[in-house]
C-alpha cells in the first residue's frame, strides 16, 4: 500500500511505501489551494536585512503568488528584485522588479528520501531511486529556457542530454538546480553543452553526514564539485533553496569556502575563494536572467544594487564569514535596510 503524507512542504515517504510517480509529481507541483501568499512585503524585510538584492523565486505551491508581486510592484512596494521561476500557466505583469523567467520542473527526489534517481543503487539497498520522467516526456516539456531540479547523477544525465537535444548551444539558458551527486565525466558534458548550473553551496554542510549513508566514496569525491565546475568555465549561480536552508547569503560562501561541515572537510580541493563566491551570487545569477548588462557588477550603467558589512569578507578568518552581519542595502540606488534603525 503506497503511504504519501505532507506535512507542510515537506514530502514523507513511510518505509515500505511503493509511491507512484504521479503521486510524488502531483505532490511537488500542484497548488495547495488553502495556501495563499501573504504578500511580498511581509518577507522582503529579512531578505534585505542579510544583503539579498534579487531573488529567483519559485512559488509554485502558492495560488497567488503572482497577483501578489504585481500588486506589490503596483505599489511601488518591492524592495527585492523578482525573477519568476514558473509553470506553464503562470506568467506576471513586468517591471523593473518583477519579471518572467524560466519554466520549473522536477527530474527527481532528495537525498534524504533515497529519491534522488542514481546511475548505482543507494548503499545496502536496490533501489536507484526515482524518475520523475521518461527522456519523451521531459524533451515535451523543456521547450523554452526551463530550470530542472536534479540531484542524483541519474537525473542530472537525461536533464543534460535533453538540454543538447532541444538546444544543442544552449541559446536559452537552461539549467540544473542542485547538480549535486556527480561524476567527472558528467562534468565534462556540462562544459561542452553550455548547460547553467543552480547550486546550494550550503546544502552540503547539512548532507555531508548523510552522504555516507547514501554513496560510495568514490562517487562522494566526485559530487559537489564545484571548484571543478569553475575549473571547466561553468556557469554556476549561488542560492539556498530557502526555506529548506537559510537564505543568508554569508553563511552560504562560508560553505562554499570552507565545505566544513560538522564531520569534517569534504573534498578541500573543491573549495572556491571568496571572490569567486561572490561572482556566483552576483554576476553569475544576473546572466542567468540574461540582465548580465544591467545587473551583477557595480559598474557604470548598472542599477545600483549593493550591501554594506561590517567587515571585509575578502580578507577576515574564513571562519567569521558566516556571522558578518550586513549594515546597509540599496537596491536601485535607494537604502532599503539599514542595522541601525
Amino acid at each position: 500500500m503506497s503511504v504519501l503524507m505532507r506535512r507542510e512542504n515537506t514530502l514523507i515517504i513511510e518505509p515500505g511505501s511503493d509511491i507512484s510517480k504521479i503521486q510524488i509529481i502531483n505532490f511537488i507541483l500542484l497548488p495547495n489551494s488553502k495556501k495563499h501568499f501573504e504578500g511580498p512585503p511581509l518577507q522582503q524585510a529579512e531578505l534585505n536585512a542579510v544583503g539579498i538584492t534579487s531573488v529567483q523565486s519559485d512559488d509554485l505551491f502558492y495560488v497567488n503568488a503572482i497577483q501578489a508581486y504585481e500588486k506589490a510592484q503596483c505599489n511601488n512596494e518591492l524592495t527585492v528584485r523578482v525573477h519568476l521561476q514558473r509553470r506553464f500557466d503562470q506568467k506576471a505583469t513586468e517591471g523593473p522588479f518583477l519579471t518572467n523567467g524560466p519554466l520549473k520542473f522536477f527530474a527527481d527526489g532528495s537525498l534524504g528520501a533515497k529519491t534522488a534517481a542514481l546511475e548505482e543503487p543507494y548503499l545496502h539497498s536496490d533501489s536507484h531511486g526515482l524518475m520523475l520522467f521518461t527522456d519523451e516526456e521531459l524533451k515535451q516539456k523543456l521547450t523554452q529556457q526551463s530550470v530542472v531540479h536534479a540531484i542524483g547523477d541519474a537525473a542530472i544525465t537525461q536533464v543534460i542530454n535533453i538540454i543538447h537535444q532541444l538546444d544543442p548551444e544552449n541559446a536559452n539558458r537552461s539549467g540544473i538546480v542542485h547538480f549535486q551527486i556527480t561524476t567527472k565525466e558528467i562534468i565534462d558534458k556540462v562544459a561542452k553543452r553550455n548547460i547553467l548550473l543552480h547550486v546550494q553551496p550550503v546544502f552540503l554542510l547539512s548532507d555531508h553526514e548523510l552522504l555516507n549513508e547514501r554513496i560510495s566514496s568514490e562517487l562522494q569525491n566526485t559530487s559537489y564539485s564545484w571548484n571543478s565546475c569553475l575549473k571547466q568555465k561553468i556557469h554556476l549561480s549561488f542560492g539556498t533553496d530557502a526555506p529548506i536552508e537559510s537564505f543568508n547569503p554569508l553563511q552560504n560562501i562560508y560553505a562554499a569556502v570552507t565545505r566544513r561541515s560538522k564531520i569534517g572537510v569534504l573534498n578541500p580541493d573543491e573549495c572556491l575563494s571568496v571572490e569567486e563566491s561572490v561572482k556566483c551570487y552576483t554576476v553569475e545569477g544576473a546572466y542567468a536572467e540574461f540582465k548580465e548588462n544591467i545587473k551583477g557588477k557595480l559598474v557604470k550603467g548598472h542599477v545600483a544594487d549593493f550591501v554594506v558589512l561590517e567587515k571585509d569578507i575578502f580578507t577576515i578568518n574564513q571562519e567569521e564569514i558566516k556571522d558578518v552581519r550586513v549594515l546597509q542595502t540599496y537596491v536601485g540606488g535607494k537604502k532599503v535596510f539599514d542595522l541601525q534603525k
